[in-house]
Protein backbone atom coordinates (compact mmCIF):
# COMPACT_ATOMS: atom_id res chain seq x y z
CA UNK A 1 0.00 0.00 0.00
CA UNK A 2 1.23 3.62 -0.83
CA UNK A 3 2.40 6.11 1.27
CA UNK A 4 0.54 8.09 3.19
CA UNK A 5 -2.51 5.24 2.96
CA UNK A 6 -0.41 2.33 4.50
CA UNK A 7 0.56 5.15 7.97
CA UNK A 8 -3.28 5.57 8.35
CA UNK A 9 -4.46 1.69 7.78
CA UNK A 10 -1.96 0.54 10.64
CA UNK A 11 -3.89 2.70 12.93
CA UNK A 12 -6.50 0.31 13.06
CA UNK A 13 -3.97 -3.06 12.09
CA UNK A 14 -1.44 -2.99 14.63
CA UNK A 15 0.29 -6.06 12.88
CA UNK A 16 1.09 -3.30 9.98
CA UNK A 17 3.01 -1.83 12.32
CA UNK A 18 6.07 -4.46 12.07
CA UNK A 19 4.91 -6.23 8.69
CA UNK A 20 5.14 -2.25 6.96
CA UNK A 21 8.31 -1.51 8.64
CA UNK A 22 9.94 -1.42 5.14
CA UNK A 23 7.70 0.53 3.32
CA UNK A 24 9.01 3.98 4.77
CA UNK A 25 12.01 6.25 3.42
CA UNK A 26 13.90 8.47 6.00
CA UNK A 27 12.34 11.18 3.79
CA UNK A 28 8.89 9.96 4.53
CA UNK A 29 9.68 9.16 8.39
CA UNK A 30 10.81 12.84 9.16
CA UNK A 31 7.51 13.73 7.50
CA UNK A 32 5.15 11.72 9.45
CA UNK A 33 7.51 12.73 13.08
CA UNK A 34 6.95 16.53 11.76
CA UNK A 35 3.18 15.72 11.34
CA UNK A 36 2.99 14.34 14.81
CA UNK A 37 4.45 16.95 16.53
CA UNK A 38 2.11 19.28 14.24
CA UNK A 39 -0.93 17.22 15.58
CA UNK A 40 0.48 17.24 19.07
CA UNK A 41 0.40 20.88 18.89
CA UNK A 42 -2.77 21.93 17.57
CA UNK A 43 -4.86 21.60 21.34
CA UNK A 44 -1.93 23.19 22.86
CA UNK A 45 -1.97 26.54 20.61
CA UNK A 46 -6.14 26.10 21.08
CA UNK A 47 -5.31 26.49 25.58
CA UNK A 48 -2.84 29.11 24.67
CA UNK A 49 -5.18 31.50 22.46
CA UNK A 50 -8.16 30.84 25.22
CA UNK A 51 -5.55 31.80 27.96
CA UNK A 52 -7.21 34.56 30.34
CA UNK A 53 -4.50 34.46 32.54
CA UNK A 54 -0.85 33.50 33.56
CA UNK A 55 1.06 31.51 36.08
CA UNK A 56 3.72 34.26 37.33
CA UNK A 57 5.24 31.91 39.43
CA UNK A 58 7.99 30.71 36.90
CA UNK A 59 8.73 34.07 36.53
CA UNK A 60 8.63 35.90 39.93
CA UNK A 61 8.96 33.08 41.99
CA UNK A 62 9.68 34.87 45.07
CA UNK A 63 7.75 37.71 44.80
CA UNK A 64 4.49 35.43 44.21
CA UNK A 65 5.32 34.01 47.80
CA UNK A 66 4.48 37.23 49.14
CA UNK A 67 0.19 36.85 48.77
CA UNK A 68 -0.85 35.54 51.54
CA UNK A 69 -4.39 35.35 53.37
CA UNK A 70 -3.43 38.97 55.13
CA UNK A 71 -2.64 40.39 50.79
CA UNK A 72 -6.36 38.49 50.10
CA UNK A 73 -8.21 40.43 52.60
CA UNK A 74 -6.50 43.86 51.75
CA UNK A 75 -7.24 43.17 48.10
CA UNK A 76 -11.10 42.14 49.20
CA UNK A 77 -12.70 46.01 49.40
CA UNK A 78 -10.43 47.60 46.33
CA UNK A 79 -12.12 48.52 43.48
CA UNK A 80 -11.11 49.96 39.58
CA UNK A 81 -12.81 52.59 37.82
CA UNK A 82 -11.28 54.34 34.31
CA UNK A 83 -8.24 52.30 34.97
CA UNK A 84 -7.68 53.69 38.60
CA UNK A 85 -7.90 51.61 41.93
CA UNK A 86 -9.48 53.17 45.05
CA UNK A 87 -8.28 51.30 48.25
CA UNK A 88 -7.78 51.87 51.58
CA UNK A 89 -4.00 51.84 51.83
CA UNK A 90 -1.83 48.39 53.17
CA UNK A 91 1.80 48.05 53.05
CA UNK A 92 2.88 44.37 54.69
CA UNK A 93 6.50 44.44 55.05
CA UNK A 94 7.92 40.77 55.60
CA UNK A 95 11.82 39.46 55.44
CA UNK A 96 11.43 38.55 51.99
CA UNK A 97 9.61 41.72 50.39
CA UNK A 98 7.08 44.40 50.30
CA UNK A 99 3.36 43.74 49.65
CA UNK A 100 1.23 47.37 49.70
CA UNK A 101 -1.67 48.67 48.55
CA UNK A 102 -2.17 52.25 47.49
CA UNK A 103 0.98 53.05 50.08
CA UNK A 104 1.64 55.60 51.90
CA UNK A 105 5.07 55.24 51.98
CA UNK A 106 7.69 56.45 48.92
CA UNK A 107 8.93 53.74 46.44
CA UNK A 108 11.77 54.41 44.01
CA UNK A 109 10.95 52.48 40.79
CA UNK A 110 13.48 52.30 37.97
CA UNK A 111 14.00 50.03 35.13
CA UNK A 112 12.20 49.56 32.08
CA UNK A 113 9.98 46.46 30.07
CA UNK A 114 10.80 43.64 32.00
CA UNK A 115 13.59 44.36 34.20
CA UNK A 116 11.60 46.89 36.40
CA UNK A 117 13.17 47.35 39.52
CA UNK A 118 11.87 49.17 43.19
CA UNK A 119 15.01 50.56 45.24
CA UNK A 120 13.50 49.72 48.65
CA UNK A 121 13.08 45.93 48.16
CA UNK A 122 14.14 43.34 45.86
CA UNK A 123 11.20 41.37 45.97
CA UNK A 124 7.63 43.48 46.10
CA UNK A 125 3.93 43.82 44.97
CA UNK A 126 2.76 47.44 44.64
CA UNK A 127 -0.50 48.28 44.14
CA UNK A 128 -0.51 52.04 42.58
CA UNK A 129 -3.20 54.52 41.70
CA UNK A 130 -2.53 53.58 38.18
CA UNK A 131 -0.44 50.36 38.06
CA UNK A 132 0.86 47.08 39.26
CA UNK A 133 4.56 46.95 40.05
CA UNK A 134 5.66 43.54 40.50
CA UNK A 135 9.78 43.01 40.94
CA UNK A 136 11.88 39.78 41.79
CA UNK A 137 15.40 39.73 43.60
CA UNK A 138 16.69 37.40 40.23
CA UNK A 139 16.28 40.50 38.11
CA UNK A 140 12.97 40.27 36.54
CA UNK A 141 10.24 43.16 36.90
CA UNK A 142 7.30 44.15 35.17
CA UNK A 143 4.96 47.48 35.51
CA UNK A 144 1.28 46.71 34.41
CA UNK A 145 -1.40 49.33 33.77
CA UNK A 146 -4.70 48.67 34.65
CA UNK A 147 -7.22 47.82 31.72
CA UNK A 148 -10.34 49.75 31.22
CA UNK A 149 -12.45 46.92 31.85
CA UNK A 150 -11.31 45.68 35.22
CA UNK A 151 -13.90 47.28 38.02
CA UNK A 152 -13.36 44.66 40.87
CA UNK A 153 -10.24 41.85 41.56
CA UNK A 154 -12.46 38.87 42.14
CA UNK A 155 -10.32 37.51 45.29
CA UNK A 156 -11.29 34.94 48.30
CA UNK A 157 -8.33 32.77 48.53
CA UNK A 158 -4.38 33.53 47.78
CA UNK A 159 -5.06 31.03 44.27
CA UNK A 160 -7.92 33.91 43.56
CA UNK A 161 -4.87 37.08 44.05
CA UNK A 162 -2.22 34.77 42.16
CA UNK A 163 -4.48 34.64 38.93
CA UNK A 164 -5.66 37.76 38.93
CA UNK A 165 -2.67 39.18 38.98
CA UNK A 166 -2.10 36.87 36.42
CA UNK A 167 -5.12 38.18 34.37
CA UNK A 168 -3.73 41.97 34.67
CA UNK A 169 -0.11 40.94 33.56
CA UNK A 170 -1.35 38.66 30.93
CA UNK A 171 -4.22 41.51 29.65
CA UNK A 172 -1.18 43.53 29.06
CA UNK A 173 2.00 40.91 27.67
CA UNK A 174 -0.07 38.86 26.03
CA UNK A 175 0.77 40.06 22.08
CA UNK A 176 4.51 39.30 23.28
CA UNK A 177 3.74 36.09 25.16
CA UNK A 178 1.92 33.85 23.49
CA UNK A 179 4.34 34.13 20.46
CA UNK A 180 7.10 33.31 23.07
CA UNK A 181 5.29 30.59 24.46
CA UNK A 182 4.43 28.57 21.20
CA UNK A 183 7.80 28.99 19.92
CA UNK A 184 9.16 27.68 23.23
CA UNK A 185 6.50 24.55 23.43
CA UNK A 186 7.29 24.14 19.69
CA UNK A 187 11.19 23.54 20.27
CA UNK A 188 10.12 21.93 23.86
CA UNK A 189 7.86 18.86 21.83
CA UNK A 190 10.56 18.22 18.42
CA UNK A 191 13.14 18.06 21.43
CA UNK A 192 11.04 15.42 23.72
CA UNK A 193 8.99 13.68 21.18
CA UNK A 194 12.30 13.28 18.60
CA UNK A 195 14.19 12.33 21.24
CA UNK A 196 12.22 10.03 22.81
CA UNK A 197 10.82 8.12 19.75
CA UNK A 198 14.39 8.11 18.89
CA UNK A 199 14.97 6.33 21.88
CA UNK A 200 12.39 4.05 21.64
CA UNK A 201 13.24 3.22 18.00
CA UNK A 202 17.26 2.24 19.46
CA UNK A 203 15.98 0.18 22.08
CA UNK A 204 13.84 -1.96 19.35
CA UNK A 205 16.84 -2.01 16.95
CA UNK A 206 19.24 -3.20 19.88
CA UNK A 207 16.71 -6.27 20.43
CA UNK A 208 17.74 -8.30 16.92
CA UNK A 209 21.00 -8.95 18.24
CA UNK A 210 19.05 -11.23 20.73
CA UNK A 211 17.92 -12.87 18.11
CA UNK A 212 14.21 -12.94 19.22
CA UNK A 213 13.14 -10.58 16.42
CA UNK A 214 13.40 -9.64 12.70
CA UNK A 215 14.48 -6.29 12.45
CA UNK A 216 17.18 -5.74 9.93
CA UNK A 217 18.59 -1.56 10.38
CA UNK A 218 17.46 0.87 12.87
CA UNK A 219 15.39 2.74 9.82
CA UNK A 220 13.06 -0.09 10.42
CA UNK A 221 12.69 0.25 14.26
CA UNK A 222 12.11 4.06 14.01
CA UNK A 223 9.99 3.49 11.79
CA UNK A 224 7.43 1.11 13.55
CA UNK A 225 7.73 3.45 16.37
CA UNK A 226 6.87 6.12 14.41
CA UNK A 227 3.83 4.60 13.04
CA UNK A 228 2.77 3.40 16.42
CA UNK A 229 2.64 6.76 17.79
CA UNK A 230 -0.18 8.15 15.39
CA UNK A 231 -3.08 6.32 17.10
CA UNK A 232 -2.35 7.57 20.64
CA UNK A 233 -1.28 11.05 19.72
CA UNK A 234 -4.95 11.20 17.84
CA UNK A 235 -6.92 10.28 20.81
CA UNK A 236 -4.32 12.79 23.13
CA UNK A 237 -5.08 15.44 21.10
CA UNK A 238 -9.06 14.55 21.29
CA UNK A 239 -9.11 14.61 25.19
CA UNK A 240 -6.73 17.10 25.15
CA UNK A 241 -9.48 19.33 24.16
CA UNK A 242 -11.44 18.68 26.77
CA UNK A 243 -9.17 18.35 29.87
CA UNK A 244 -7.13 21.45 28.68
CA UNK A 245 -4.27 19.89 30.41
CA UNK A 246 -1.05 19.29 28.07
CA UNK A 247 0.91 16.39 30.46
CA UNK A 248 -2.66 14.36 29.67
CA UNK A 249 -1.98 14.76 25.66
CA UNK A 250 1.97 13.69 26.32
CA UNK A 251 1.10 10.91 28.44
CA UNK A 252 -1.73 9.03 26.30
CA UNK A 253 0.64 9.92 23.37
CA UNK A 254 4.06 7.84 25.19
CA UNK A 255 2.14 5.29 26.91
CA UNK A 256 -0.34 4.42 23.94
CA UNK A 257 2.86 4.09 21.62
CA UNK A 258 4.21 1.08 23.85
CA UNK A 259 0.79 -0.48 24.13
CA UNK A 260 0.51 -0.08 20.16
CA UNK A 261 4.00 -1.87 19.70
CA UNK A 262 3.04 -4.68 22.16
CA UNK A 263 -0.13 -5.43 20.62
CA UNK A 264 2.00 -5.68 17.09
CA UNK A 265 4.25 -7.76 19.23
CA UNK A 266 1.36 -10.53 20.14
CA UNK A 267 0.28 -10.54 17.11
CA UNK A 268 3.72 -10.55 14.83
CA UNK A 269 6.41 -11.70 17.75
CA UNK A 270 8.21 -9.26 15.10
CA UNK A 271 8.85 -12.23 12.84
CA UNK A 272 7.86 -12.32 9.51
CA UNK A 273 6.37 -15.82 9.03
CA UNK A 274 8.30 -18.87 6.76
CA UNK A 275 7.10 -18.58 3.15
CA UNK A 276 6.05 -22.18 2.11
CA UNK A 277 7.20 -23.89 -0.79
CA UNK A 278 5.59 -26.30 -2.87
CA UNK A 279 8.12 -29.02 -2.15
CA UNK A 280 7.44 -28.14 1.38
CA UNK A 281 3.87 -28.29 1.20
CA UNK A 282 3.68 -31.67 -0.50
CA UNK A 283 6.25 -32.70 2.02
CA UNK A 284 3.88 -31.62 5.22
CA UNK A 285 0.85 -32.86 2.69
CA UNK A 286 2.37 -36.48 2.64
CA UNK A 287 3.57 -36.99 6.22
CA UNK A 288 -0.40 -35.67 6.65
CA UNK A 289 -1.24 -38.65 4.69
CA UNK A 290 1.07 -41.14 6.42
CA UNK A 291 -0.78 -39.89 9.93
Amino acid sequence: MKFPSNYFVSFIQPAKVYQWRKQYSWPKLILLVVFTIAFTFVPISFIFLNMNSFNLDMFIPTTMSLVTDDTVRALESCDFSDARLTCESTEIVTATGVFAIAPTSEYTISGEENAIQVAEASNAILFLEDRVVLTDENGVGFSVQYPLGVEKLAVTSVEDVKTGIGELWYSQYRPVAVPVLIGAVLIMLFATIGIYLGFIGLILYMMKFSRMVEIDSYKEAFAMVVVATGLPTLLGVGIAFFTQDIAVLLTIQSFGMIVILLISYFLTRFRMPVAITADVYEEKLREKKQK
